[in-house]
């Protein structure tokens, strides 16, 4: 029989539990197909890098790759209906999600409708009607859905070195010759804040670093006066309450003791 989306308006147990069990079946087959498919686009990319059409080829990469980022995705929701089918009386008796099947219920109701099965989708509706449309929300809110998930189902196009790597596999198993471009590394984006450093903007790192950097410089010194900032140690005010003392320095070690640590050595 073919597959359909029911119109579902109320929770039920029994359709829950169908629908997940038929959902396992139909996401093995989905897989099977795109595997066959999958080993078809290959021998052709091969053919085609044996013809020298390396454009084409690479578009059809592009399609190849999406198609085995598909398969992952299957072979994922397909264990996620599992689980649910071995947790169905915890599902059933909890009026909000049980925290340890947050990843298997976020991930099936992002990837519902994009792998376009429709027990799945008959899934995703029953546990709307169970757990509530909030879920939605909740999922996005605490990113319960499995990174690997979002990452094979997003839009963008797969990396550049991933599309040469295919290419360059295909070429060598067909005995073509296939000269892999360079792939320009994308410069990656420092979120800059403005902190006044010396009359320049830096990022906050870069400031830290500089901090770092000029502290180690006086570690290496041993006579050397560590540079101090005037924000870093308040001066000590006797008037102020709750001011503490200026630390107290010796004259050996160069380093810097509290008066209170002198006083108990001097003690002992």
């Amino acid at each position: 029989a073919m597959s359909k989306v029911l119109p579902i308006t109320a929770w039920s147990s029994s359709v829950f539990s169908l629908n997940l069990k038929l959902a396992v079946s139909r996401l093995h087959l989905k897989r099977n197909k795109l595997f066959e498919n999958i080993r078809q686009q290959r021998s052709t990319i091969g053919n085609l890098l044996l013809e020298g059409k390396d454009k084409v080829a690479r578009a059809k990469t592009i399609s190849l790759v999406k198609d085995e980022y598909m398969t992952e995705v299957l072979s994922m929701i397909s264990l996620y209906c599992e689980t649910l089918v071995a947790r169905q009386a915890v599902i059933e008796s909890s009026r909000t999600c049980p925290p340890d099947l947050q990843t298997a219920v976020c991930s099936i109701l992002f990837a519902a409708h994009p792998i376009n099965v429709a027990e799945v989708i008959n899934v995703r509706k029953l546990l709307l009607l169970k757990f509530g449309k909030q879920i939605v929300c909740h999922c996005a809110d605490l990113k319960c859905t499995h990174p690997k998930i979002l990452e094979n189902l997003s839009a963008k196009p797969p990396p550049a070195k991933i599309i040469n790597y295919y290419l360059s596999t295909l070429a060598e198993k067909h005995g073509a010759i296939f000269e892999a471009p360079e792939v320009k590394e994308e410069p990656v984006p420092v979120r800059i804040q403005k902190v006044k450093f010396s009359n320049v903007f830096l990022p906050s790192y870069l400031q830290v670093q500089g901090k770092i950097s000029s502290l180690k410089e006086d570690l290496r010194s041993p006579g050397a006066t560590p540079t101090r900032t005037a924000s870093a140690t308040p001066k000590y005010n006797p008037t102020v309450l709750g001011s503490s003392p200026a630390p107290a320095r010796t004259a050996s070690s160069g380093s810097y003791i509290q008066p209170t640590m002198l006083k108990l050595c001097s003690l002992t």
